[in-house]
Parts: structure tokens; C-alpha cells; sequence
């Protein structure tokens, strides 16, 4: 008998003995907090499952898989979201054979396109750019088959293997010996297609038509009109039909990105719903990272919930409360896709990333506050952060120093592409909701985070945490000068939320004892009450949504006021670019940029001028000396109609509240760390859980407008109406 030790197979418990001793290495090796909570991440599933496999008593030779199909499974499927929508083959039914033959068409696959290829030479010696050269390869899948019968292998084949255009099933079947084919089984990686017009790409009917009698299929086709077609034909003709597992089916989407998310987006067409609404919510739609043109990207959407029927008394809200959600996208724009080998690097930026079920927050509160919509960032947090300042993040920096370009896009992404991130995804998102902000007295943003810290000693979050303390002035108890501009008062910095609001929330969880929880909460969480933090693990960040919007907003109440007692300086090209440089909160004008230069830093240019981009996209030059005299007017303005008391007490100031749910309340995670959508099933413990987060933060938001905010500032109805 051979020694146990020279086996060409492994259990299954034994290769994941052997990811953790390896994931143990990495991990006293890591050189920055963010690769050690991968690590940590990685490490914790590996116990998990080795414990699993270990309570299932596996024996020492059940569950076998080669080394080479162990190696591609283990890595190439961690490269790629696993395709939602397909159906899994239970493991009784896959068998070694199985796997074998599959590997071997996946193998063959990679050399699909031999034509295809070809002619992509061609274009690019002419001078097609990428883009037409993507568009090329989003069109054709790759492809390998092998046939077999009685467990030996008579034909493989791929797409364009003899022939342009041809498909790979057909192709086996034409080069086997053809009274080798009745009975056979036919390991193909897509399914295979159906086209009534075209004999050749009817591959469906041709494999019927031969008497195969076993199909094995790797990945159902992404395209929504065709997927399932050619499934549904074998079986009408009485062959048999078995989809791979997921692991296998991942391996196989990663090697066609390109074509897999290409046609998976398209079954994305928006449905209108009103005039403002572009798509009703759909949880499952933002799961998968995708790659759509950039021409038919909307980096932000309004997403309907439901009909607009505020449920609380004071009408002076109504039209004046709006929810976010900002770091849930999944869209990668095709122009900024990364190369093959760094998807895998993106796709793991991705899942960590992502506020993972903060969309489905959003839409929950939205429809129990009566909300009609909520607000939707498509673009996926991994390429473009809006919750940040816009720049690039110098390698290093922590958490609260970030940029909105960071991580894999800060390491990946060249200069222009960078810019063209920020000019036609971050430029979009803040106009949009710079137009919502300026009517809205309520913006709450929902957020979700991991349940443990990332750095030692990893201490368990609280289960919710409510953010509205900016980190500057936390650190320096008044507003930071090197941010904004020092016309925003220090007095305004210390919360960008009313602290009745913030109370309300926190006293509407925090007292709540154990035995009112729901009974999904008192099953799986110890403590005695549910655990609410302020401004914990850590403050808003200064380029926060939050704080930009609080900051804008006082401006532009200063420049109403200003403009309704100084009417003749509203045309005055000086005072323009003052207000334009005020309400610059993203800091993303460089004409404004030089004259907060020049004001605040001293710096020369007296006697010069700038030039400033009017309204209509004119250009007029400016003094910078005729600049500073319409600062300083604005400056004595503040303080001789005493604005800020103003400001404080206006009825429709803005109120922004960043609200963290810990992600392992509402989310859950399969096998191989891949994330998955709560069970669309009332009695689901994550949707019980959703329910009762945000049926207290319902009740305490209604409290807060009913009672809080019109006490708090005397609101009288018709005053208010009258403002």
C-alpha cells in the first residue's frame, strides 16, 4: 500500500489545515494593518471550516481532489464574486470524474479566440484604441469542451479552434468519431447556445441530435433573455443536465469577465418608475462588482420605495428629509477596469470595501418613514470613495486620511484615468446631491461596519454607532484652518447633527432591556442591552459627506442673506468668486484654490489677477486685491447681522447624521469568505433584526420631528411657511 504522505489526493480537511498554516506565516509577516485584517479574516474562516469539516467526521479519504484542481479552486475562485443566480450541484453529485473533465474544459477554454485574437493584432497595429478593443472582447466567451465515454476522453475542443466563430460544442462533435458520441457526456464551461437561424451556433439541438446522453454545464449564460435556454432545450430532448459547483463556477466566470458582466449588465435596464426615480430596490441588483461603459454608468441614483406618505405630524418636513446610501455601489466603469490579474485584487477591495447591507437599510427606513426613494452611489467604494475629499491617498495613510482615490485605485490607476474618476463620477454624485442638500433640513447616511476593530486588541464594536463629531475639530476643539474657510464659525463644528436628534436615537436603543429584544437579537448577542456608540471607532472624517454638506449649507444660507440686503454686489464679478470660493466644500476649483491662497496663506500676487468661470461658462479676470475687499465685506456681514445666531435657529437648517450598523447584524457570509444576501424570508433572523433597527430608529427620528426640532427652536407652523 503507498504511503498516506506520497498520495497525489487530499481530503478536503487537509487542504484547509494547510490554507490556515499558510494564512499563520502571512500573518506574522504583514506590514500594515489592512493586509493583517485580511489575513485575520482568511484565518477565522479557515478554522471555521476546518471545525465543520471536523464535526462532519470526514474520513481520511473522503472528499478527494487533485492538487492541480485543489490550486485553481483555492485561488482563482477568490478572484471573482460568484455568480448569484446559479444553481449549485450538491457535492454527492459531483464526482472526481466530474472534476477531472471539467478542469480539462476549463483548461481548453483559455484557448478560445484563436481568430478573435487575431483580428484584436490587427486593429491595434492600425491604431484601435482600448476601448474598441474591449468592446471586442466583451462580445465572445471563452470556451473548452471535452467529450467522454466509458470515463475516457474521445474529443475536446474550444471556441474558434478550427474556424472563426465556431462554437466549441460544436466543434467536439464534429472532430469525434461519430459512432463513438450516442451515450456520451459532454463537458462544455457555457451553456450551450440555441439559434434557430444558424445551424452552426445551434448547439443545443446538434448535441440532441447525436444522442448525448450527459450534459455537464460550467455556467449558465449571464444574459437574462438567453440564460437558460439551452438548459431547457437538452432536457425537452430527454438528455440529462447538471450544472457545476460554485467554486468551479467562479474559476469559470473569472475567466471571462469581460464577457460575463458585459451581459449581465444589460439585463439593468432602469425601470422608471416616476420623474424622479430611475429603478424601484432590488438588494439582489448591488450584490455582484460590475463593469458597465462609462457612457451608461449613473453614478448616483434615486431608487423608489414606495409612495410618499411622511408618517410624521409636522408638515414643515415633508419634502425635507432625504437617506443615503454612499458606499454600497457595485459599478466599476469598463474605462477603469483593471487588468486580469489585478481583478482578484480589486475584487477583494471590493468585499471589504463595501457597506455591505447599508443600501438595504436605506430602503427599509425610507419606506417606514414614507419616504417615496432613497439615494443610491452606484460606483463601488473600491474605485471611488464620495465620503472623502477628492485627490489620491499617499501610501500609508490611516483610515481618516484618506482621499476619495485610495487603495487599489490609488496603486492601479493612472493620472489621467484619476482625474477622469473624479470628474465624471464624483462631479456627477456632488451635484446631485448638492441639489437635495440645499432643500433639506434632514439627511440621514446610512453605513454598516465590521463587528471588530482592526487594529490589536480587535475589541468588538458597538452594534450601532452615530457619527456627527468632524475628527478636526475633535482633535482641536475649533475648525481646522488648513480645510475649510474660517468664515465657518468654530461654534458650528461641534456636531453636524441637532445633539436632540443624536439623544433621541441612542436613549431609543439604549433602553431597551434584554428581554424586549427580538428574538433573533436575544439569541445571538450577549450583553444586557444593545450597545450604542458616539462618534466610535472613529469621528467623520472632515471630507465626510456629513460635514462638507453642513459646511455648504451655512454658506449658501450667507449668500441668501447677503444677496437680499447687498443686491447690487450679486453681478459683481469679485463677489462671485468669493461665494464660489466659500461654496467649494469639495475643494475641487483651482480658481478658488489660488484666491484661499492668497487670502488665507498670504501668498503673492497682489497686484496680478485670476481668471473666474462665470454662471454661463464665460471667463472673466479678477483682482485678487477687488477679491479681498468683497471677502472682508462678507466678513463684517456675518458679524453685524449676527448670522450664526441666525443660522442656529433657522427652522430649515440642515441636520446630517452618519448612522453605523454593525454589519454582522443584517449580513451574512457564505463559504469562501463570499458576502450574501439576507433570506428573502420574513422569518429570517437577518431580516428580523433589519425590522427591529430600523422600526427604533422610525420611532425615534418621528420623535424627534414631532416634538424635539419644533420645541427646540420654537417652530411655529406658519412662521415657517412665511420663511
Amino acid at each position: 500500500m503507498a504511503d498516506d504522505k506520497t498520495s497525489p489526493q487530499k481530503t478536503a480537511l487537509e487542504i484547509w489545515k494547510e490554507k490556515l498554516e499558510h494564512l499563520l506565516v502571512e500573518e506574522a509577516k504583514a506590514s500594515d494593518s489592512q493586509q493583517a485584517f485580511t489575513i485575520k479574516q482568511g484565518i477565522s474562516e479557515c478554522r471555521d471550516k476546518i471545525r465543520e469539516l471536523e464535526e462532519e467526521g470526514h474520513p481520511s479519504g473522503a472528499g478527494t481532489v487533485t492538487n492541480e484542481t485543489n490550486e485553481a479552486a483555492m485561488t482563482d475562485s477568490e478572484d471573482v464574486e460568484y455568480p448569484a443566480d446559479a444553481t449549485e450541484t450538491s457535492r454527492e453529485d459531483w464526482t472526481d470524474a466530474d472534476e477531472k473533465f471539467m478542469s480539462s474544459a476549463i483548461k481548453n477554454s483559455k484557448q478560445s479566440n484563436f481568430f478573435l485574437k487575431k483580428e484584436i493584432e490587427e486593429q491595434r497595429e492600425e491604431g484601435t484604441d482600448e476601448q474598441e478593443e474591449d468592446s471586442i472582447k466583451t462580445k465572445y466567451p471563452n470556451v473548452g469542451t471535452v467529450l467522454v465515454k466509458d470515463g475516457i476522453a474521445i474529443g475536446e475542443s474550444w471556441r474558434e479552434h478550427t474556424a472563426k466563430g465556431m462554437h466549441a460544442e460544436y466543434g467536439v462533435l464534429k472532430n469525434a468519431e461519430a459512432t463513438k458520441i450516442p451515450g456520451s457526456t459532454l463537458y462544455t464551461t457555457l451553456e450551450p447556445s440555441v439559434d434557430e437561424d444558424d445551424e452552426e451556433k445551434n448547439s443545443a439541438d446538434k448535441i440532441a441530435a447525436l444522442s448525448v446522453k450527459r450534459v455537464v454545464i460550467g455556467i449558465l449564460h449571464p444574459d437574462e433573455s438567453r440564460r437558460g435556454a439551452g438548459k431547457k432545450r437538452l432536457e425537452e430532448h430527454g438528455v440529462e443536465v447538471q450544472l457545476a459547483p460554485q467554486r468551479v463556477q467562479t474559476i469559470i466566470v473569472s475567466l471571462n469577465n469581460d464577457f460575463y458582466y458585459y451581459h449581465a449588465d444589460r439585463n439593468d435596464t432602469p425601470e422608471v418608475i416616476d420623474h424622479q426615480a430611475t429603478r424601484r430596490f432590488d438588494p439582489a441588483r448591488s450584490q455582484n462588482l460590475k463593469y458597465p461603459s462609462l457612457e451608461n454608468v449613473k453614478p448616483v441614483e434615486i431608487v423608489a420605495v414606495g409612495d410618499e406618505k411622511p408618517v410624521w405630524k409636522n408638515e414643515i418636513f415633508n419634502d425635507r428629509v432625504f437617506i443615503t446610501a454612499i458606499h454600497t455601489g457595485n459599478q466599476v466603469p469598463h474605462a477603469f477596469r483593471p487588468k486580469d490579474a489585478q481583478i482578484g485584487d480589486l475584487q477583494r477591495s471590493y468585499e471589504l470595501e463595501k457597506d455591505w447591507g447599508a443600501d438595504i437599510l436605506s430602503a427599509r427606513l425610507a419606506s417606514a418613514l414614507g419616504l417615496s426613494c432613497y439615494h443610491h452611489v452606484n460606483i463601488a467604494r473600491a474605485l471611488m470613495d464620495f465620503g472623502r475629499f477628492p485627490g489620491t491617498t499617499v501610501k500609508g495613510a490611516d483610515h481618516m486620511n484618506r482621499y476619495a482615490i485610495s487603495g487599489f485605485s490609488s496603486n492601479h490607476l493612472s493620472w489621467s484615468d484619476r482625474r477622469r474618476v473624479l470628474s465624471e463620477c464624483y462631479d456627477v454624485i456632488s451635484d446631485h446631491m448638492e441639489t437635495y442638500v440645499r432643500k433639506s433640513s434632514l439627511m440621514i447616511n446610512m453605513h454598516t461596519y465590521d463587528r471588530c476593530n482592526h487594529q490589536e486588541p480587535f475589541t468588538e464594536r458597538p452594534h450601532i454607532s452615530l457619527l456627527h463629531t468632524p475628527i478636526g475639530y475633535h482633535r482641536e476643539k475649533r475648525m481646522p484652518f488648513h480645510v475649510f474657510d474660517p468664515l465657518y464659525p468654530d461654534s458650528l463644528g461641534e456636531s453636524t447633527a441637532d445633539p436632540l436628534l443624536v439623544a433621541r436615537i441612542a436613549l431609543k436603543f439604549a433602553s431597551i432591556r434584554k428581554n424586549e429584544y427580538e428574538e433573533a437579537l436575544r439569541e445571538e448577542w450577549d450583553g444586557e442591552r444593545f450597545r450604542v456608540g458616539f462618534n466610535h471607532p472613529y469621528e467623520l472624517p472632515d471630507g465626510s459627506v456629513e460635514m462638507r454638506s453642513q459646511v455648504w449649507s451655512f454658506f449658501n444660507y450667507l449668500n441668501e442673506k447677503f444677496n437680499a440686503e447687498h443686491s447690487n454686489t450679486v453681478e459683481d464679478p469679485a463677489y462671485y468668486a468669493v461665494w464660489k470660493m466659500l461654496l467649494d466644500t469639495n475643494l475641487r476649483e483651482t480658481e478658488t484654490a489660488a484666491l484661499r491662497s492668497y487670502i488665507h496663506l498670504l501668498r503673492k500676487g497682489g497686484a496680478s489677477t485670476f481668471l473666474v468661470t462665470l454662471p454661463d461658462d464665460s471667463h472673466v479676470k479678477v483682482a485678487f486685491a477687488d477679491a479681498l475687499e468683497a471677502y472682508k465685506h462678507i466678513n463684517d456681514f456675518i458679524k453685524s447681522a449676527k448670522i450664526v445666531e441666525s443660522y442656529k435657529s433657522d427652522p430649515m437648517r440642515l441636520n446630517s447624521l452618519a448612522i453605523e450598523v454593525r454589519k454582522d447584524l443584517i449580513w451574512r457570509y457564505s463559504d469562501a469568505k463570499k458576502m450574501c444576501l439576507p433570506i428573502n424570508e420574513a422569518a429570517s433572523a437577518e431580516n428580523k433584526v433589519i425590522a427591529f433597527i430600523v422600526g427604533k430608529l422610525r420611532e425615534a427620528i418621528v420623535e424627534y420631528i414631532d416634538e424635539d426640532a419644533k420645541s427646540s427652536h420654537g417652530w411655529i407652523p406658519e412662521q415657517i411657511i412665511e420663511h
